[in-house]
């Protein structure tokens, strides 16, 4: 741990042992350049699990990330999509200027700096915090509208503690030192969160069967991906993110969670429909989750039994829920039940992944068939490099192996 956060970390471990525990030895890359922690976090955004590839890429291309590099780069870089060169540009611009220079942050308060560093496109609270904390060293930095500080915090005290109230006494419990709550937090939902399993055999196997894939997997090593262990809460939470954005549905989830605890067959199918739908849900998502609810809370579905029937029964018994569709099931067997062989034909990023890996100009169902076949029993884990493929921004789609 850098010097600046012991002191910090030493009262932390005294006044919330519990949380201490949870996040383990949390260690934090403390920033010394405001532009390159602000590249990164773009980066990392735009590029998601292949932010190791994207980022040697952009070095690649420009050499040192710079203010003045980026700026040189100029159009070139939206051969990263045109959001991420944007982003960049906006930063570069910003930061040489001074309009978000290290003088003028220095200068502002917590919240008026966060602000300031959101008003750049494609930065967030938390990539703010990450400079505030990084780069400037301010050593009380910790906010409600942190979505990674809510589920830290859901995950290590609890439902209450996301509430207002909740939130408050905990930051009074850590102040001065609040960075250093905020670090472990972050840890600590890394650290508790189950993951699928990828690596081992079925990398392995897959390198052997196909040197395409094989070659992205070596540039973007195993994939981290969480997943919910409970089928009910996975259920309730996939209802709740249909069509709107992963941090709406976080914001929803968790609301919910503060209205009834943990999610539970029993207590949302007694809940009031009306406080449901005032933590942001529509009525029919309310009708959905509270259908759902009492399925299984009646016994009529039997989730436990669900585990271990074939593929084929759990996507037909699933998704003759209410509100659930096929391609829900195969999100469901993959990131709730760990199934190991599901490549869904359904998934728009999946399609496009294979699509941009073979280079086909027209993908064919019997052609995605026949590479299904191939992936076999492995499905599951080529799907997340799959999306991986579609998630990076063309001129990495572009590189992407040939022959």
């Amino acid at each position: 741990m850098a010097p600046l956060t012991e002191p910090a970390f030493a009262r932390l471990r005294s006044v919330d042992p519990v949380l201490a525990e949870a996040a383990g030895d949390a260690a934090f890359e403390l920033e010394t350049d405001l532009f390159a922690a602000l590249a990164k976090g773009i980066m990392e955004k735009g590029a998601s699990d292949a932010f190791p590839f994207a980022w040697a890429s952009l070095a690649a291309q420009i050499g040192e990330v710079s203010p003045e590099r980026v700026l040189e780069a100029g159009s070139a870089l939206e051969a990263f999509g045109k959001k991420t060169a944007n982003a960049l540009l906006g930063a570069a611009k910003a930061v040489r200027s001074g309009k978000i220079g290290m003088e003028r942050l220095a200068a502002l308060p917590d919240d008026e700096a966060v602000g300031a560093l959101c008003s750049l496109r494609c930065v967030d609270v938390r990539l703010a915090v990450r400079v505030l904390i990084g780069v400037l060293r301010r050593p009380d930095v910790l906010r409600f509208d942190d979505e990674a500080v809510r589920s830290g915090l859901m995950r290590v005290h609890g439902p209450r503690s996301c509430t207002q109230e909740g939130f408050e006494a905990f930051r009074a419990r850590h102040a001065p030192f609040g960075s250093a709550a905020t670090l472990c937090l972050w840890e600590s939902v890394e650290r508790l969160r189950p993951v699928f399993p990828c690596g081992g055999e079925a990398l392995d196997a897959l390198k052997r069967r196909d040197k395409r894939l094989g070659r992205v997997i070596e540039r973007l090593g195993p994939i981290r991906r969480g997943v919910e262990p409970d089928l009910f809460t996975a259920l309730v939470d996939s209802v709740i993110a249909q069509q709107i954005s992963g941090r709406a549905a976080q914001t929803i989830s968790d609301r919910l969670h503060v209205l009834v605890g943990n999610f539970t067959p029993q207590g949302l199918a007694e809940a009031d429909p009306s406080q449901i739908q005032q933590c942001g849900l529509s009525q029919r998502k309310v009708g959905y989750i509270q259908g759902i609810a009492r399925e299984v809370a009646s016994g009529a579905l039997d989730l436990e039994a669900l585990r271990h029937a074939p593929d084929e029964e759990l996507i037909r018994k699933l998704s003759a829920l209410n509100g659930i569709g096929v391609w829900t099931a195969e999100m469901l067997m993959i990131f709730s039940l760990c199934r190991p062989d599901v490549l869904s034909w359904g998934d728009l990023g999946i399609r496009r992944g294979m699509a941009l890996l073979y280079g086909d100009r027209e993908l064919t169902r019997e052609r995605f068939e026949r590479r299904r076949k191939r992936y076999s029993p492995y499905g599951s884990v080529v799907s997340l490099y799959l999306w991986s493929i579609a998630g990076m921004e063309e001129a990495l789609a572009v590189k992407l192996p040939r022959g």
